[in-house]
């Protein structure tokens, strides 16, 4: 909504994080709304195995369920013929105010702007 009310130029794909099993019964109307790029779901996968007993897992899988917000990124970018010469990183939960304009936020190729997440702490598996 809020993408298209400010203008932003661009288009959107989602990342959508689940295993053949939640697929089946992901409703399709979700995923006819827009081009989402479906990856495995790493708070099941068994390279996370050894996180099941760390003590900020909530007890809902083995990974940490922070894994898949980066790991979306780097499948998607290994799976996709991304044409674009800027990747603006959202969740869902937020909304634009006003478009955004890489360049003036000091974009450059090689040069990424994010902002710091700091809760990213206790893991083993090397994505955070």
């Amino acid at each position: 909504y809020s993408f298209r009310r400010v203008r932003q130029p661009g288009r959107i794909t989602r990342l959508l994080a689940c295993s053949e099993a939640q697929l089946s019964t992901y409703p399709k109307v979700n995923l006819e709304m827009g081009p989402t790029f479906v990856h495995k779901n790493m708070r099941f996968d068994a390279s996370n195995d050894a996180e099941k007993d760390d003590p900020h897992n909530d007890g809902k899988g083995t990974g940490y369920a922070s894994y898949n917000k980066p790991y979306s990124v780097m499948a998607w970018l290994e799976q996709t013929d991304v044409e674009e010469d800027y990747v603006l990183f959202m969740d869902s939960d937020m909304i634009l105010r006003q478009p955004i304009d890489p360049v003036a936020m000091g974009v450059t190729r090689g040069n990424v702007v994010s902002a710091e997440y700091t809760y990213l702490y206790g893991t083993k598996s090397g994505f955070a």
